[in-house]
């Protein structure tokens, strides 16, 4: 799956009308999803932000967009 449909796949969960613990297990799946297939690393890494800025934009926006 490419970044572009990772966008895609948040936008669309942010606009179905769920309850807010549905729509946080949702994100908390496409962090993990995220996690493995950009191996995003478990400790903060700036470098690898730095690098993966897209990734990690993505990455903090979803993790920011959880409601706990």
């Amino acid at each position: 799956m490419t970044l572009n449909e990772y966008y895609q796949r948040y936008e669309t969960i942010m606009s179905i009308p769920i309850p807010p613990i549905e729509r946080d297990k949702m994100l908390s799946n496409l962090m993990i999803e995220l996690e493995a297939a950009f191996e995003i690393p478990t400790i903060k890494d700036q470098s690898w932000e730095k690098e993966y800025a897209d990734v990690h934009t993505l990455y903090f926006k979803v993790s920011s967009s959880r409601s706990f």
